[in-house]
């Protein structure tokens, strides 16, 4: 198995030990990782990553928000790993102390046609089992005194915000200390599979890419 960079250079990548390979280090592949070395105490992991740092795409570049599992279709998969994500998010930088701004979110209905929509939500949130609050207007006061609704307004404790950037940092840093093998500046443009009758020196290939 060779990965051949864009200077053309192929490098075997057991050369290096490795047993498991993770194209990209955003947080996808560093939690696959993550999971993979605690399911898998002994295996050898490395991560390829085109960039000279971590976090440097849509990874460490969005709002960090951990959203509670309300907005996807009720019982679909999406409400239940958001829903699932946020509880873990929030436990690994409680772990590790890292910062969580748990500011809760607020819904409101602007006019009658917003009713549907708004009550839809708090449906689909109750099946999911996300803790959705009916408030009125005087609770809304004690959050934001300048926001005003139309007959409706559902509160969101659970949502929070967390810093992506410094999760991502604080993953790549633990990871590496746990012995997998984070490789900069290695960007991957071809797979190249060679001597079958040696397949055991790497077990798996993972590739996160974005779909076109």
């Amino acid at each position: 198995f060779f990965f051949q960079a864009e200077d053309g250079i192929r490098d075997p990548l057991w050369s290096r030990g490795l047993g498991d390979v993770y194209k990209r280090q955003g947080i996808m592949g560093l939690t696959m990782a993550k999971t993979l070395k605690v399911r898998l105490p002994e295996a050898k992991i490395g991560i390829l990553e085109k960039e000279n740092t971590i976090g440097f795409h849509a990874s460490g570049r969005n709002s960090g928000v951990l959203h509670a599992g309300f907005y996807y279709t009720a019982e679909s998969l999406k409400a239940k790993f958001t829903k699932q994500g946020n509880i873990m998010m929030k436990e690994y930088c409680t772990e590790h102390h890292l910062p969580i701004n748990s500011t809760g979110k607020v819904i409101v209905a602007t006019s009658e046609a917003d009713l549907p929509g708004i009550q839809e939500l708090k449906r689909r949130g109750d099946v999911n089992g996300v803790n959705l609050q009916w408030i009125d207007q005087q609770q809304l006061a004690t959050i934001d005194p300048n926001i005003r609704f139309f007959k409706k307004a559902l509160y969101s404790p659970s949502t929070s915000t967390v810093d992506p950037l410094l999760v991502c940092q604080h993953m790549s840093k633990a990871l590496t200390s746990s012995g997998i093998d984070i490789m900069y500046d290695h960007k991957l443009s071809l797979i190249h599979i060679s001597e079958p009758t040696r397949p055991e020196r790497i077990s798996y290939a993972v590739f996160c890419l974005k779909k076109k």
